[in-house]
């Protein structure tokens, strides 16, 4: 499995439907937060997702679209999806 970072803009979406997001998100192992090596969560930057998948990235990013793009209106939402190797990070503590 590979680690990603996703990140998705949706376009007049209201709190619902962000909430609903971050569920859909979570059932693809994508989460708003990250666990660093010394086992504390951190919180990832607004709309900026983190987690292991079996997934290639386009079909990461296929899956991702289809829920964000219920939520975005009047246009599509915007996503980014890249494979993960190594990582930095300077976050807030969950």
């Amino acid at each position: 499995m590979a680690e990603y970072l996703v990140r998705v803009e949706l376009f007049n979406a209201n709190a619902e439907e962000y909430n609903q997001l971050h569920e859909q998100l979570g059932t693809l192992g994508l989460f708003r937060q990250i666990r660093a090596d010394n086992g504390v969560y951190y919180d990832m930057p607004s709309g900026t997702y983190f987690g292991e998948s079996g997934l290639g990235p386009a079909e990461l990013q296929v899956r991702v679209s289809r829920e964000a793009d219920r939520l975005s209106h009047p246009r599509a939402a915007s996503v980014f999806v890249a494979r993960l190797t190594d990582w930095q990070s300077s976050l807030h503590q969950s």
